[in-house]
């Protein structure tokens, strides 16, 4: 679970950038493209006021709706999946942030900042035989806080 965090956060950057920007699958563009079936408007045109029939209408109608259900669910689908990203990221922080103060530092820095434990030793000026304790200490706390969770 740690050691996905970084992983996390760039799964959350790219779901958080794709929301942001979200085109739709299909455009009414496409569906108007789709029906004329790439002909010249001008003959769709008088192929239209002559021999359209209400069923075509209708089947427009419904396929514009369908796609407009698909584009909606796509969008829903990349929210639903920010959310358990970014659940999973707070739920590592709030562990972490339950620990002895010098094991939630040890493992903030090396797996939410990402700076390895010769970097994390020099920064919090301990030594690596400390860091290594700090953080394997760390982690078994962090997975007896999960047993309790999965079974109570």
């Amino acid at each position: 679970m740690l050691e996905n965090y970084g992983e996390l956060t760039r799964q959350a950057a790219q779901l958080e950038f794709e929301i942001q920007h979200y085109r739709p699958i299909v455009t009414s563009e496409d569906v108007i493209d789709t029906m004329t079936f790439g002909q010249n408007p001008n003959v769709m045109a008088n192929y239209t006021k002559n021999r359209t029939s209400d069923k075509t209408a209708d089947i427009a109608l419904s396929y514009n709706e369908r796609v407009e259900s698909l584009n909606i669910k796509e969008l829903d689908t990349l929210r639903d999946d920010l959310h358990a990203v970014t659940v999973q990221m707070a739920r590592i922080r709030r562990y972490i942030s339950f620990l002895k103060k010098q094991q939630s530092d040890v493992l903030t820095k090396i797996y939410i900042e990402g700076i390895g434990v010769l970097n994390t030793a020099e920064a919090l000026g301990l030594s690596r035989a400390t860091v290594h304790r700090s953080r394997t200490l760390g982690i078994e706390k962090i997975t007896e806080m999960l047993i309790r969770v999965i079974k109570p």
